[in-house]
């Protein structure tokens, strides 16, 4: 898939990224590491103008941080 966005955050130690299970987010992956997420399916502007998800970050103590994305796709 292509890589639309890298979620980061600013932690002193390890965060782990993740969906939460909202809106669109079964039409993208993440990399639970790096925070890198790509677009599983190939959006066409015709069947869906946007795509919006929510990352999660959480660190080792379960303190988390959310933050919801919109996609917007172009008519080309």
């Amino acid at each position: 898939g292509q890589a639309i966005y890298t979620a980061t955050a600013t932690d002193s130690s390890a965060v782990i990224y993740t969906f939460k299970e909202v809106d669109d987010f079964a039409s993208f992956s993440i990399d639970s590491s790096t925070g890198v997420v790509t677009v599983t399916d190939d959006p066409d502007f015709e069947s869906q103008s946007s795509y919006s998800y929510t990352v999660v970050a959480t660190d080792p103590f379960g303190n988390f941080s959310e933050q919801a994305v919109t996609l917007a796709i172009t008519d080309v």
